[in-house]
């Protein structure tokens, strides 16, 4: 039969060797996607098969998309409903036929129907998703570590860092200083010289997990997740994820991808998450690891240990927003916007021109409130979903005219925060 229908448990084996079939097209040693992303094809997401849109044509899978529903937590009380895209595919077999279009607009009616503020893709060409209504936008820091900067502090020096190492003679002053050696037997010497591997790997150990789950699920920026979500997260392919947990320093995780070199999750406390940091730049055989961190607006004591060592840095869009509902997301900031507009008074109204929405935002002063608006009178600002995206999220503002960009309302409501780690990638 053809056309669109949820997915099935029975169909879970077809789509993972069709979905796989699709992506070696162009990636021919692309792994099996239980193990590629094991927290999506398996547990708890990987069970909603009715999370599925499956096009079938003459009885056959052709191709098929999944729909992630997420809570996004952005810095300053914001909690968004949200709904990510991924694992979009359409067999070889059966392309240039529409089919990818169809998936998209029946994805769209869906997830707008379920209420979702807000639609995302990590990933994807963005001429091929614009037409959809999907913008690039949002913004994240790209950090690039230098271990030039490791000796900048000589009180904060890395155990694993020996820049001054200019002999190996045994007189005093030198890193073979005989009485340095044969002080380093006596107790305090075995526990400095045990503490020197430390940070150790995670190895799954049920402890460090949840500890790890716990200062994840405290940070300002993050995506969700359940305990049992985020223990299969961690085991995503080329993740090499390091523990440091020590009673002078606290504890704290770092997930570093070794195929890419970058540093693509953090949490916990800023002095145990610098001894990893120094561990991974002192270790001279690999390049010096990207970070990615939240927008300057976002920043912790977290960011600035990864800044301390900043070789360079540069700001990139977060991803593809689609604006499901223009009220649900400007509900989910209205923390936000109060705070930033106490004190305004008077009416803005933001209409989209592709769905016809339009939302009030009204000051007294004192308080602030959001409202559908359905007068049909005029919109302050009138966009479309792409440059709505651009105006709410940032970085690149809409190409709307200074006029309407500084006005008092706009320069103090927008962009407004919004960031995921790497590893929230659907």
């Amino acid at each position: 039969m053809d056309g669109i229908r949820e997915g099935t448990a029975a169909d879970y084996p077809i789509l993972m060797e069709r979905m796989l079939a699709s992506f070696r097209v162009e990636k021919p040693a692309h792994p099996p996607f239980p193990v590629f992303l094991p927290d999506l094809m398996t547990g708890e997401i990987g069970s909603r098969m009715e999370n599925w849109l499956v096009r079938e044509c003459q009885g056959q899978i052709a191709a098929a998309l999944q729909i992630v529903p997420r809570r996004l937590v952005a810095d300053g009380g914001a909690c968004l409903d949200a709904a990510g895209v991924g694992q979009l595919f359409c067999h070889p077999l059966f392309r240039n036929r529409g089919y990818m279009g169809e998936l998209m607009r029946a994805a769209i009616e869906r997830m707008t129907a379920s209420g979702a503020a807000v639609s995302w893709l990590s990933s994807g060409e963005r001429l091929r998703y614009l037409r959809f209504g999907w913008e690039q936008c949002g913004s994240t820091r790209m950090v690039q570590l230098s271990r030039r900067f490791l000796d900048d502090a000589p009180s904060r020096r890395s155990p694993f860092a020996f820049p001054a190492a200019r002999s190996r003679s045994e007189g005093p002053g030198s890193d073979w200083d005989a009485a340095a050696l044969r002080a380093s037997a006596d107790a305090a010497g075995r526990e400095a010289a045990f503490n020197l591997w430390q940070p150790r790997p995670y190895a799954g150990a049920a402890a460090d997990l949840a500890r790890m789950w716990q200062a994840y699920s405290a940070l300002p920026y993050r995506c969700e997740r359940g305990e049992a979500e985020f223990a299969l997260v961690m085991q995503r392919p080329g993740l090499a994820v390091w523990i440091c947990d020590e009673p002078d320093s606290g504890f704290a995780y770092l997930a570093h991808h070794a195929a890419q070199n970058r540093i693509v999750e953090y949490a916990g406390e800023p002095a145990a998450l610098e001894r990893i940091v120094r561990f991974l730049l002192a270790g001279g055989g690999a390049a010096e690891p990207l970070a990615v961190l939240p927008p300057a607006a976002g920043e912790t004591p977290r960011e600035q240990v990864f800044l301390r060592f900043a070789g360079g840095v540069r700001v990139e869009p977060l991803g593809m927003y689609r604006i499901l509902s223009l009220r649900n997301t400007l509900d989910a900031y209205r923390n936000v916007l109060a705070r930033r507009l106490s004190g305004w008074r008077g009416e803005f109204r933001i209409r989209n021109t592709d769905g016809g929405e339009t939302v009030c935002l009204a000051g007294a002063g004192d308080g602030l409130w959001c409202k559908t608006d359905r007068t049909g009178g005029p919109a302050d600002l009138a966009l479309p979903q792409a440059d709505l995206a651009r105006l709410l999220f940032g970085p690149f503002p809409p190409s709307v005219g200074d006029l309407a960009l500084d006005g008092e309302f706009v320069r103090r409501a927008f962009p407004l925060p919004i960031h995921w780690p790497p590893l929230c990638k659907v």
